[in-house]
């Protein structure tokens, strides 16, 4: 379960900026009880089961999806890599409109739950190598360091981090190369916590809503081995007129029975005689459910791309009532009627938005004080007026004509 996730000096992000997926529990924001779960065998912590970002077209929402992208690409695949110039730390770029930063390390930070312990883990990407490295966990009330990494020097937690020992001889990380987290080479040897860091990022999915193609053989592949799948997918579809959906060689085939005179009558034909939206829904429904099932944090990019904004509700209305496991997704929007408190709290609610410098920040909307005793239904047309920054580059349609 994801608490929180942050960068600094990545891509369009200079300074440090974080997502954060506590549920805020005072006055009357503490709404929509199904959006939130409560930290099994933990300290009452409530998290929130999705996350929206909006904000103008470049201005970084797409960077951050990346940068946790990055992040999970570097924990799994660098000690894999054996070619220096092909690992995943060369990768990463810093933000290049600031002289200074160019010339300081990337930092990606998770804070975490995994198999009931709130972790911390962090690393820091200079020229290709990892430059530093930071792990610490709270196994009871206070947060115990575990291990912190400079370079190649290392100190670590010989009570509660042995899984270390064997790595590290007089203060330097052993059998790591420069461009390996520590974690990653622990984790091959089954160390416990390295495992539970590793095991999280492993179930980080992210996806692109343009893409659905990408991920249409999952959902298939989902269909023919998961029966439970395949029986929830149709009480789902069953909302659009969809009777039976059933795999043909490589194809999905749609079954519509015929209502009115000649009841009883079904239809065959490809789902690509569908409209786009239902076809993405249809191929979408697997990550999410796969998602649910095994505990994911989904992160999808362009969510609502060939959705009708009801469809969107529709989806969160029932991730939100089926998700019961700690699964969360966290996906980039456009669609301002999302910004609805009957389907979305508004510490739901995210911005991304480029300052004067053309360094990216992201803040939600509960950081913004309400005014009225009550809260508002729709803050979308407060947000396309500029109360809470992160809209379109013009300000005026004249603008754009002066331009063209």
């Amino acid at each position: 379960m994801l608490v929180s996730f942050s960068v600094e000096n990545i891509l369009s992000f200079k300074g440090s900026q974080a997502l954060r997926m506590e549920a805020v529990s005072s006055g009357k924001d503490d709404i929509n009880p199904l959006n939130t779960f409560n930290v099994l065998g933990g300290d009452h912590t409530r998290l929130l089961k999705s996350a929206l970002m909006f904000g103008a077209n470049a201005s970084g929402k797409s960077n951050f999806i990346h940068a946790m992208a990055m992040f999970k690409d570097i924990v799994l695949r660098s000690q894999t890599v054996l070619e220096e110039r092909e690992s995943p730390a060369r990768q990463v770029t810093p933000f290049l409109l600031a002289k200074e930063s160019t010339q300081q390390p990337s930092a990606m930070e998770v804070v975490f739950y995994e198999d009931g312990i709130l972790y911390r883990y962090g690393l820091e990407v200079q020229a290709g190598r990892v430059s530093g490295e930071w792990l610490y966990y709270t196994p009871k009330a206070r947060e115990t360091m575990l291990f912190v990494r400079e370079g190649q020097e290392v100190e670590y937690n010989k009570q509660g981090f042995p899984e270390a020992a064997p790595f590290v001889k007089g203060g330097k990380v052993q059998q790591t190369r420069e461009s390996v987290p520590f974690v990653s080479l622990l984790a091959t040897y089954n160390g416990t916590h390295s495992q539970n860091l590793v095991s999280w990022v492993n179930r980080l999915a992210i996806i692109s809503g343009t893409r659905e193609q990408g991920y249409m053989g999952f959902t298939i592949e989902l269909m023919k081995k998961d029966a439970e799948f395949k029986a929830w997918l149709l009480k789902v579809l069953s909302h659009f007129q969809i009777a039976n959906l059933d795999v043909v060689e490589v194809e999905l085939v749609v079954t519509k029975t015929v209502a009115g005179g000649q009841e009883g009558l079904s239809v065959q034909f490809p789902l690509a005689f569908e409209s786009e939206g239902t076809k993405k829904l249809i191929h979408l429904l697997g990550p999410i459910y796969d998602s649910i099932q095994n505990k994911r944090v989904l992160v999808i990019d362009e969510l609502e791309a060939k959705f009708h904004s009801l469809l969107t509700r529709y989806l969160f209305h029932i991730y939100h009532q089926k998700n019961e496991t700690g699964s969360q997704i966290i996906a980039a929007a456009h669609d301002t009627s999302l910004m609805d408190t009957q389907y979305f709290r508004r510490d739901q609610i995210w911005f991304v938005d480029k300052n004067e410098h053309g360094s990216s920040e992201i803040y939600s909307l509960v950081e913004f004080k309400e005014r009225a005793r009550q809260l508002k239904q729709q803050y979308g047309e407060d947000y396309l007026a500029g109360a809470f920054g992160a809209i379109s580059l013009f300000e005026k349609f004249d603008q754009i004509d002066e331009m063209m």
